[in-house]
């Protein structure tokens, strides 16, 4: 009898989880092989790693700032016109890092 048990809870979570996979397949979750996008959820952790690493905010306010200026310029981003060389992006893991003869990285 135990084993009836068990072979009807793997039958049972194999249909659920193909059940869920349909349900992922419609667009109505996010399960298994679709992962959601960054939204309100990615900026409440920055939040809590600001208030947890208060440097971290200089650094969040100054993105922000930079995002909000290139919107308003209106001009495209810089590499997107052929023969034009982009400005290089800062690595993100020398953030605030400092260099003795250049200042910071």
């Amino acid at each position: 009898m135990r084993i009836l048990w068990i072979v009807g809870l793997a039958v049972g979570l194999f249909v659920l989880d193909r059940i869920l996979l349909w349900v992922e397949s419609r667009g109505w979750i996010y399960y298994r092989r679709t992962k959601p996008g960054r939204g309100a959820a990615t900026y409440h952790l920055l939040e809590w790693n600001a208030v947890l690493d208060p440097t971290m905010r200089q650094v969040q306010e100054e993105r922000i700032r930079e995002k909000r200026e290139e919107e308003e310029s209106g001009a495209p981003p810089a590499g997107d016109h052929p023969g034009e060389d982009a400005e290089p992006k800062p690595d993100p893991s020398t953030e605030g890092v400092r260099d003795e003869e250049e200042g910071v990285l």
